[in-house]
């Protein structure tokens, strides 16, 4: 089985578009996928029109009074279930600093192993031991990046973040999202790539207004817009960079 995270410390980067739009790929080519909202806004569930069990606390399962297959939830789509978001994500540093232990996410994953050849995380925006333990168990971490020194400031942070925690700071991938050929600086981005991006996707996802539209339908872009600029770099996004990553 193969785990990867979708993940960027700064919001409103397109990282649960691509969560959302990567994992509908992964199932439509029968590959059997979890998709797991991390991240307590719970944009991903809402996209999916999911909500989790109002009994569930992030601290039960950390205990193990709470079974993990019993978060699991089907989507309509077939090869593709997901593990709701809830608002008790919001103490998940908290939870975890008391109740967790350096293999929890490796032990989660373990489990899923009998059921699922893929897990996406859509993570929380912040870098915590929790989020620590989640990047040293997945095999790659995907960043969302607006091409902007502002974004490159936020990639040198989480970086850095990496190093310090002995993380493999290979499994980084970033790639540009939201981009817009209109502006100077991210054309320029485009053809002239920081440096510091050694890991650098070499698709990215524009700035689309079909991608937008993900909201008003509540569906991955390929329902209703699977003919898109959005919905071609998506794919490529898949089947060019993530699918032969994972070897999948």
């Amino acid at each position: 089985m193969k785990s990867i995270a979708f993940y960027n410390l700064k919001g409103g980067v397109g990282k649960t578009a691509a969560a959302v739009n990567i994992a509908y790929l992964a199932a439509k080519n029968n590959i059997p996928t979890l998709l797991w909202d991390m991240d307590p806004q719970g944009s991903t569930s809402w996209y999916f029109e999911h909500t989790p069990n109002t009994d569930f606390k992030l601290s039960r399962l950390l205990k193990k009074k709470y079974p993990l297959g019993n978060m699991i939830e089907k989507t309509d789509y077939p090869y593709l279930d997901i593990i709701p978001s809830s608002l008790s994500l919001r103490n998940a540093d908290i939870d975890f600093d008391s109740h967790g232990k350096s293999n929890t996410f490796n032990a989660w994953l373990d489990l899923l192993s009998e059921t699922y050849s893929l897990v996406i995380f859509d993570c929380a925006p912040n870098l915590s031991n929790f989020s620590e333990n989640l990047f040293n168990a997945v095999d790659l971490v995907y960043l969302p990046l607006i091409p902007s020194h502002l974004s490159m400031q936020t990639f040198e942070k989480v970086n850095h973040f990496f190093n310090e925690s002995e993380i493999k700071s290979k499994k980084l991938r970033p790639f540009f999202s939201l981009v817009d050929r209109r502006k100077s600086l991210h054309r320029e981005f485009l053809a002239n790539p920081p440096i510091k991006l050694k890991k650098q996707l070499s698709g990215f996802i524009p700035y689309a207004s079909h991608i937008e539209q993900m909201g008003i339908h509540k569906k991955p872009i390929f329902e209703f817009a699977p003919r898109s600029a959005g919905a071609l770099a998506y794919k490529l996004l898949w089947s060019e960079e993530i699918k032969k990553q994972l070897k999948l």
